[in-house]
């Protein structure tokens, strides 16, 4: 067996004899992870292998007795069972299995949620120490903090019209193509960077302009087929859309072309990061929170 699963083994034994009492880790079972997230570590195991072991002991602490004791055995006997080349940890056993005994001790809502819906935000792709702390500000811990976090308000951006069809003061997405060289300039007070460009969808031609965002120069080229989202302004009398949100028409659209979340935010963390994190967690997490409203409120 290779070093990092007799590691685990050994880990896991030592909670067995103590009786599941959260113990044989130095300040508990969550700091194991540490190990897991070692690039040597993941090299062996693999990476969804390691997913599995992350929720499991990120989740840890928030178990019953009876819980800890038939995940710690299941655990055990799945490594014993499998060859160490063909490792491939079965992860139902963090939900379904896991919730057959519940705690007086728990909250009532809980008791009915999946175990690894409480695991730390850490074992989540994308969220390492420091996006993590940056999410404590906000009171995201959890993976179900942040399925929870919702927005203060909407944008709606799902109004997609030709540009010769927009007017002033609309807010709305247009799907073209960067019809002009991205520059960048000073403006005439030297404190704002000034990005430009143009969008243009067959119908007509728009300006885009952004401020202090150097970085598109590297991101959006002439050619590159887009989506963006905002607002139309007017600067000497042609309109105009300052500091819209954009996509490239290939991907997903979070930003544009939708009706937009707005979050409340704190310092390290933009709305267009918080959007892709929690979009990019949303739809394989939230499938495990029970729905306690009866089915006929829902349709």
């Amino acid at each position: 067996m290779p070093e990092p699963l007799g590691v685990i083994k050994n880990v896991l034994e030592l909670e067995r004899s103590k009786n599941f009492t959260n113990s044989s880790v130095s300040g508990g079972m969550e700091n194991f992870i540490n190990y897991l997230n070692k690039p040597e570590v993941k090299a062996i195991i693999g990476p969804e292998n390691i997913t599995t072991l992350s929720l499991f002991f990120s989740s840890y602490a928030m178990l019953t007795l009876d819980q800890r004791e038939y995940l710690v055995n299941e655990l055990l006997t799945q490594l014993d069972s499998l060859p160490s080349s063909d490792l491939c940890l079965d992860a139902k056993i963090l939900n379904k299995n896991a919730q057959s005994k519940e705690s007086p001790h728990q909250s009532h809502t809980q008791m009915r949620q999946d175990p690894a819906l409480y695991a730390s935000i850490k074992s989540l792709h994308g969220i390492g120490e420091r996006n993590s702390k940056i999410l404590k500000k906000l009171g995201i811990d959890k993976i179900i903090d942040l399925l929870r976090y919702y927005p203060r308000r909407y944008q709606d951006f799902s109004h997609l019209k030709t540009i010769d069809r927009i007017s002033y003061g609309e807010e709305l997405s247009i799907i073209g193509t960067i019809s002009r060289d991205v520059l960048t300039r000073d403006s005439r007070s030297k404190k704002l960077k000034i990005i430009e460009t143009a969008i243009n969808d067959g119908t007509g031609t728009l300006r885009l302009i952004w401020f202090n965002k150097p970085y598109l120069q590297n991101q959006l080229h002439k050619g590159m087929p887009v989506v963006v989202s905002g607002k139309i302004d007017t600067y000497r009398g042609r309109l105009i859309m300052n500091n819209p949100e954009w996509e490239p028409l290939d991907r997903r659209q979070l930003h544009t072309n939708r009706i937009v979340p707005i979050y409340p935010l704190t310092a390290g963390i933009t709305q267009r990061q918080l959007r892709n994190l929690i979009g990019y967690n949303l739809n394989p997490w939230v499938g495990r929170i029970k729905e306690y409203l009866p089915k006929p409120l829902l349709f």
